[in-house]
Order: C-alpha cells, then structure tokens, then sequence
C-alpha cells in the first residue's frame, strides 16, 4: 500500500473510533440526565439578550423569554435597529437599551457592554437572539448552575426550510456535540451562558473579549484561568435557525471554521483525523474505484450516517434523509477546514472581519448584503 494510501486509512480508521466513542459518550450523558424539580433557591437572574438584525420570528422569541421568567427576573435586551426595536416595544416584561457602535469590534459584546450597568442581579444570563426559551428550560439551567461557578447550553437547531438551512443546523449533531464530548471543561458556548457580574469583572470585563471573533471561548478560557468551574448544563437549548441560501452556508461554514482554527489551532488541525468521510472518498479516487476502497467508503459512511442518527434522537432532533446530508456536510466541512488555513477574513453579521492568528478582530468594514449569521 503507498503511503498516501496508508494515510487516508489511518484518517478513516480514527474517523470511525472518533464517531463510535463520542457517539457511547454522548447517549451516557443524555440517560443520565435527571429532569427532576430543580434543588435549592434559584435567586433572580437579569437575563441579558443582544438583538442583531434580521432575527426570524423575533416576536416569538422575546415572548417567549418573558413567558419563562420568575419573580425578580429582569430582561434586558439590547437593540441596535428600527425593524427590532418596533417589534420588541410591544412586548410587555422587556427592558431595552438602545445600542449604539462602539469600539468593541466584537458587535454581540458591544452590545452586551451597554445592557449590563442597567442589570440589578448579580446572576447574569445571556442567550443569542435566535434562543428558544420555555420555563423548564431555564430552571433546569439555573439549577445547573449551583454546581459550579458558571453554566453554559449545548444547542440544536429548528425550523429549517431548504436544504442549505438543514446542511447548516445538521453540522451541531455531526461536528458540533461530538467534539464537547471530549472537550474539556474550559469553554462557554454563546448561545447560553450564566456567570456573576463579579467573575466577569475580576477577569476584566468585557473589554478583555470585545475583540475577539469567538468571544465565548475566550471567555470560559479567562474564567477557568481564574479557578471558576463552569458546568456543562444537561438541558439542550433550541435555536431558531436563521434563514439561508447556498451561499450563506458556505460563508457561515467558512467562519465556523476560522473561528475554530483561531480559538485552538492545535486543536482544530487534528480534527482532520475525524474527516474520515472525505478521506474514504478521496482513497477510492485514489485507487481508481478498488473494490476494497468502495466497501471502506460505504462502511466509514454508513458509520457516519448511524452514529448521526443516534445523537439525533439523544438530542430530540429527528432529520430525515440523514444519510444523503452527511455526506454533503462532510465534504463541505473538509473543504471549509482547508480553507480556513488560507483565510484570514469572514463576513459576520454583514460585515466583512479581519482575524488575526490569535482570533483578535482587526478591522470592521463597510457592511456588505449578507444574510449570514
């Protein structure tokens, strides 16, 4: 066998250890997850909500974060256009702060950086625009949250209406949960995060994450760096995925790839070794159809496919034609890995960013028609 050969089977055959054991440590998680009536007093929290522009079905949303809140809540939200604001000043329950530019090139922490001295509780929890938010939920989370020092939600998307949209909200079940499997506890995620006013200002505020492209991991990273434990919370949050054509995924793939590239460039290169897909396809290319390459590239795919299906149905999100997608997925996210190393540029939020090797924003130009998250 040549040793291009022998490589690609090597990816192929970490690939299929990688998918089986994340696939037995995620399934371990969700049975033993207990959704019991949560322990303690839960003090009052001010729940913290930067709004960016174009969310769907955004009156859904802040209604529903009103609905899941008890006495003491406060809900902040914070808004930097018109179409938001007239939406979310009929909603009753809701506090706004009108969002002005800043020099915080991270736009979500420019904002979050204007709510917060109107917050009054100590316990602060922030969620994305696209958060799907009920009672249960965010008890669940908050009683989580008496274990450590700091929480934070894995997620699953809903609601997709084309293929694009499904390609994009299928990349949690199949890249996104499979790696916080093995991940150590030193990260937050930013769809839903809980933490005290107190450890964010000993770790600087949020002038120490303003300017970074993945602020939610430089912020867990800055917490356990001071001795905080965040715990990873047993509740799944949905989100409302936003609306995309082609061309929106792939721009959105390609900064999901940065992102990761420059928050762990150690990390993310060795998460070529989980592209077993791509490889098996590239080996048969390689050996012009070999029976042997055929049967590796149905079996690692076939694997793919069945792993997939099992997180799916851990999280409580059933896809149809599961097979067909990860395959499409896998190549896309082998293409966009690649790219990453040659990128220092993504659009975000109709804008086009410049990211250093550190994830540091350095420059935020003129906004361009994207509808990209």
């Amino acid at each position: 066998m040549k040793l291009p050969d022998a490589a690609l089977v090597a990816i192929i055959t970490f690939s299929a250890i990688y998918y089986v054991v994340t696939t037995t440590l995620l399934c371990i998680r969700r049975k033993r997850q207990n959704r019991g009536a949560p322990a303690g007093n839960l003090p009052p929290v001010t729940l913290l909500r930067p709004v960016k522009r174009g969310v769907p079905n955004l009156e859904a949303r802040l209604h529903e974060l009103v609905a899941s809140v008890r006495a003491g809540d406060q809900i902040l939200v914070g808004i930097d256009d018109p179409d938001s604001l007239a939406i979310a000043e009929k909603i009753p329950g809701l506090e706004i702060v009108h969002c002005r530019p800043g020099p915080m090139l991270n736009r979500k922490v420019s904002k979050l950086a204007q709510m917060t001295p109107s917050a009054r509780n100590p316990h602060w929890i922030i969620s994305d625009s696209e958060s799907i938010f009920s009672r249960e939920f965010l008890d669940g989370f908050r009683a989580d949250w008496q274990r450590g020092d700091a929480v934070t939600a894995g997620y699953v998307f809903h609601g997709a209406r084309n293929v694009p949209e499904l390609l994009d909200h299928i990349a949690a079940i199949l890249t996104l949960w499979p790696g916080l499997m093995l991940a150590p506890r030193r990260f937050t995620l930013g769809a839903c995060t809980g933490l005290l006013q107190r450890d964010l200002e000993a770790i600087g505020g949020w002038e120490a994450i303003g300017s970074h492209l993945a602020e939610d991991n430089q912020l867990g990273t800055l917490l356990t760096g001071a001795g905080k434990r965040i715990i990873f919370s047993r509740w799944v949050l949905p989100l409302d995925g936003d609306r995309m054509g082609l061309g929106s995924y792939l721009r959105h793939q390609l900064r999901i790839a940065v992102t990761y590239r420059v928050s762990t460039p150690a990390g993310y290169f060795g998460m070529v070794l989980t592209h077993g897909v791509t490889a098996s396809l590239l080996l048969l290319l390689c050996t012009l159809g070999a029976p042997w390459a055929m049967i590796l590239f149905l079996a690692i795919w076939l694997l793919r496919t069945a792993t997939a299906e099992i997180n799916a149905r851990a999280l409580g999100f059933p896809v149809a034609g599961l097979a067909f997608l990860a395959l499409a997925h896998s190549l896309v996210e082998s293409g966009c890995w690649l790219a990453s190393w040659f990128s220092g540029s993504v659009q975000w939020n109709g804008s086009d960013l410049r990211v250093n090797h550190q994830g540091v924003i350095e420059a935020d130009a003129p906004p361009v028609l994207s509808d990209v998250r």
